[in-house]
């Protein structure tokens, strides 16, 4: 995805902190969601498609915008993208 970098800057930037910060409190949200003890909400998180084991902060993104323009709610990603 071309945008991942600017989007993950984007959102770092909105939420005051910096780029790796951000990835890592998107990674926390990734592991936390996948050890849901609730399955129906582990299985969300489960259907990311992913290489390895389990999805990682730029597969989850791409799967996410993908997801977004699928529904058609690009308005949800205009002001991070533009």
């Amino acid at each position: 995805m071309a945008n991942q970098e600017s989007l993950l800057e984007r959102l770092a930037q909105d939420n005051n902190m910096s780029v790796e910060e951000m990835h890592k409190q998107l990674e926390k949200r990734l592991v936390a969601g996948l050890n849901d003890p609730n399955p129906k909400h582990r299985a969300q998180w489960e259907r990311i498609p992913c290489v390895g084991e389990r999805a990682t902060v730029e597969e989850w993104l791409e799967y996410v915008v993908k997801r977004i323009y699928e529904e058609e709610r690009e308005d949800l990603l205009r002001e991070y993208l533009i």
